[in-house]
This record gives C-alpha cells, sequence and structure tokens, in this order.
C-alpha cells in the first residue's frame, strides 16, 4: 500500500497525516484555510486574497514611478517592508530543485517552507 500523504494532497501548507494505510487526514491549523485539503479559504483570508493585488500589477507599479522610489528609498522601514515582498512575492519565477533533509531521504518540513536551503547530494 502506498502512503496517501506522498501525493502531497494537503495545500496551502496543510500537513499531511496518515490514518491507516489509505486514509489521510490535513491538519490546517494557522494556515487560514479549512477543509478536507485545505483549500477552502477562511473569511479573513478571503478577504485578504481579494485586496492582495496581482503580481503584474505590482510589476507595474515598481517599474513605472520614480517618484514613488525616491520617497521608499528615504525611508528604511518603508524601503526594507517593500524589497522583501519584491523579493519573494518574485521567487517563483526562479527554478530550483526539491530540498531535501540530509538525514532523511524524503522532503522536511523546513523544505516544503522554504527554510532550509540544504540539499542532499545524490550519487
Amino acid at each position: 500500500a502506498v502512503n496517501p500523504c506522498c501525493s502531497n494532497p494537503c495545500q496551502n501548507q496543510g500537513v499531511c497525516m496518515s490514518i491507516g494505510f489509505d486514509q489521510y487526514m490535513c491538519d490546517c491549523s494557522r494556515t487560514g484555510f479549512y477543509g478536507e485539503n485545505c483549500s477552502t479559504p477562511e473569511f479573513l483570508t478571503r478577504v485578504k486574497l481579494l485586496l492582495k493585488p496581482t503580481p503584474n500589477t505590482v510589476h507595474y507599479i515598481l517599474t513605472h514611478f520614480k517618484g514613488v522610489w525616491n520617497i521608499v528609498n528615504n525611508i528604511p522601514f518603508l524601503r526594507n517592508v517593500i524589497m522583501r515582498y519584491v523579493l519573494t512575492s518574485r521567487s517563483h519565477f526562479i527554478e530550483s530543485p526539491p530540498t531535501y533533509n540530509v538525514d532523511y531521504g524524503y522532503k522536511s518540513w523546513e523544505a516544503f517552507s522554504n527554510l532550509s536551503y540544504y540539499t542532499r547530494a545524490l550519487p
């Protein structure tokens, strides 16, 4: 029997837990989502997703308004927040291999959450 969690059925950083040999349950705690696969947004998450601009809109704003950058660059806190957002929002454009835990042969929570940059060397 194949572990049902191997297919990563839980969405939005939900954690898969095996129940027996052929069933699973997703722990959606503190993800902002609920449901069988953590795919249904809670109310506040839904509002946040509706208000969040698309990456294309953010890109346009960041590349077409020099006056905005003059203000941002003169306020260190604002500059740090915006640069962190720019770097994380565009990180999906960079190809990267799945990260594995060195001690084990499977993906770790740190790798899934992008908290670790260590990879296992394959033979």
